[in-house]
């Protein structure tokens, strides 16, 4: 596409394949990628408006592999909203897996600056895999849009039935996201701390989920979920956000109240996929490799009761080698890259209205009779994660973060985390949306480690740690987000 276009002036976006090396245009900002493809399946194209861009006309189409060195072609039409940067996101499919996501970033300026120095533009090319045996489950696609008032706009694609047509829909503005889901989650923890009857507690958690439901969802979307909802099962969420808790929304009739009974998207084997990365489909512990990050805390008012019975479980079932729970400690480790699987069980926080933010709360340090907090932040491990090479299957890391009872450092450890492990190559990364108490989180994760080593697919490994916890009688079975493939499967070797 342009790498600089005048506000509200169509623009072209062109996306190409062929089975030679492809020249872009002077003046454009492109990439490109290699990728596996079957000749004999078409391949899909959607373009989306990701930040100050909107499309014009359709926004899909689909095309061949060419033949010999010929190119296959397909185009679209966007404009840009207003000035300043814009990003436009191309997603390739076979089937409904993406098998890359192109990014374009170009700059959008007023017809009187026409003529200056072109501002900076780029492009990133995520390629993935074709996984077609995953094409028969219920997906839901969810592609955030930021707007230039700073309001955020989902769209959605929903597939519900076997080799269906996905169904498009789309939200209405969503103001100040990170502030009203923040508040979503506070709710969550009054909820949750409030000394509720496990029967208040659900239908206070129902009430909370059909609410998030009502701001999410347009009502035609509703109205088809609802009418699918007994074939919502093993489903798999691809979205390019982590700050809204999915797991919590409630299904619900599109006109009136809601049901008694809890229709909650966890109880349908819910994991996600972070639209651009590629989780595989074998995971794997080596021996000697799984490792556990439990904090011995120096500071009395953090102690945990639980962590020490899942230090047992994971030395009892991986023979799991301790990490010592201090900075040095595990930026050792990140930087060595030599573990299979990272279990972290203590406690963890992160700032409301910035998730991104996120940091676990390690061993702390001795000073007289006061104790020095340490921290692991998501930053860290960004900075300090080696990547696991192309080809590989990456490690496997756990986050169950426990409530400390102590104001301040009671929310999600779930968004930061989650990219900083992904980005670094996790084959399946586990974590909470919200604090949780410590014996359901313990019956949660032991359940999950239980399922599969039993060979148990993840998703319905999910669902079953999921309900081995809710049978706790509090809200810790909807605090768990699990990023994977959901056929994915775990071999000890």
């Amino acid at each position: 596409m342009p790498a600089t276009v005048v506000v509200k002036d169509p623009v072209e976006v062109c996306v190409r394949l062929s089975r030679k090396e492809i020249e872009a245009g002077e003046g454009t900002v492109h990439d490109s990628a290699t990728v596996a493809v079957q000749a004999d399946r078409p391949v899909s194209v959607q373009v989306v408006g990701k930040a100050n861009a909107e499309v014009v006309g359709t926004d899909s189409d689909i095309l061949g592999l060419p033949l010999g060195g010929g190119e296959s072609s397909v185009r679209f039409t966007v404009r840009a909203l207003a000035t300043g940067r814009v990003v436009v996101n191309a997603i390739v499919r076979q089937g409904w897996v993406p098998l890359a996501t192109l990014k374009l970033e170009a700059q959008a300026v007023s017809e009187a600056a026409l003529g200056a120095p072109a501002p900076l533009a780029r492009a990133l090319v995520h390629t993935g895999i074709d996984a077609p045996e995953l094409d028969g489950l219920p997906c839901l696609d969810i592609i955030e849009s930021a707007q230039p008032d700073g309001s955020v706009i989902y769209k959605y694609a929903v597939r519900i039935e076997q080799d269906g047509i996905p169904v498009a829909f789309q939200s209405l503005p969503i103001v100040d996201r990170a502030r009203t889901m923040a508040a979503f989650l506070d709710e969550v923890q009054e909820l949750v701390g409030a000394g509720l009857s496990e029967a208040q507690l659900q239908r206070s958690l129902q009430d909370l989920g059909t609410r998030l439901y009502d701001l999410l969802l347009p009502e035609d979307m509703q109205a088809y979920l609802w009418k699918h909802r007994d074939r919502i099962g093993d489903l798999i969420v691809y979205a390019d956000e982590p700050y809204v808790p999915w797991e919590l929304v409630h299904l619900k009739p599109p006109r009136g109240p809601r049901q008694k009974k809890p229709r909650f998207l966890a109880q349908g084997g819910l994991v996600r996929w972070r639209l651009g990365s590629f989780p595989p489909r074998e995971l794997r512990v080596r021996k000697g490799r799984a490792r556990s990050l439990i904090p011995d805390y120096r500071d009395p008012q953090f102690v945990l009761s639980e962590p020490v019975h899942e230090q047992h479980f994971l030395e009892e079932r991986f023979d799991a080698r301790p990490v010592r729970a201090t900075p040095s400690g595990v930026r050792q480790l990140l930087r060595s890259g030599r573990f299979d699987l990272l279990h972290f069980s203590g406690h963890g926080a992160a700032d409301a209205e910035d998730i991104l933010s996120a940091r676990i709360l390690l061993q702390g340090r001795k000073r007289g009779r006061t104790v020095e907090p340490q921290y692991l932040t998501a930053t860290e491990v960004s900075e300090n994660a080696r990547w696991t090479p192309t080809g590989q299957v990456g490690p496997v890391v756990v986050l169950n973060a426990c409530q400390t009872g102590r104001e301040g450092i009671l929310l999600t450890t779930a968004g930061g985390f989650a990219d900083a492990f992904l980005d670094a190559g996790a084959a399946a990364f586990v974590s909470c949306l919200w604090s949780v108490h410590q014996q359901p989180s313990r019956t949660f994760v032991e359940k999950l480690y239980a399922e599969l080593l039993d060979g148990t697919p993840m998703a319905l490994a999910t669902s079953r740690a999921r309900q081995a916890a809710r049978e706790q009688g509090d809200a810790t079975w909807l605090a768990f987000v699990v990023y994977a493939r959901p056929d994915a499967v775990l071999t000890q070797v």
